[in-house]
């Protein structure tokens, strides 16, 4: 079973949250939005029997749906190696340098 929210945590885990935002852009927006309107309002040639809230509830899952399933393409394409190389040289980097400590400023 692929979920929304696991896929989206490997997608942010990996450093990658650019990826988000376009699929659920055209997940939501382009897949979503249109099916729900066609389903609310069955006078417009959509199936009869999906109509109002019923409806406008399978365009908005079938709209997430295609998001999950866009972030699991997502996952399943990874570079692994190159990901985990790149969390690599980020470990390795400079630190920042650290403010003190509270119990350091209270005893000067």
């Amino acid at each position: 079973r692929v979920s929304t929210q696991s896929t989206w945590a490997t997608i942010l885990a990996q450093g990658r949250s650019h990826v988000i935002l376009p699929a659920y852009v055209l997940g939501c927006w382009f897949v979503g939005l249109p099916l729900a309107w066609l389903l609310a309002f069955p006078k417009l040639g959509a199936l009869p029997l999906l109509h109002g809230l019923v409806g406008l509830w399978c365009g908005q899952m079938a709209g997430h749906a295609a998001a999950a399933a866009m972030l699991f393409v997502a996952v399943c394409r990874s570079d692994w190696g190159a990901i985990a190389l790149a969390a690599a040289k980020r470990a390795e980097a400079k630190p920042i340098k650290e403010a003190p400590l509270l119990r350091d400023v209270e005893s000067a």
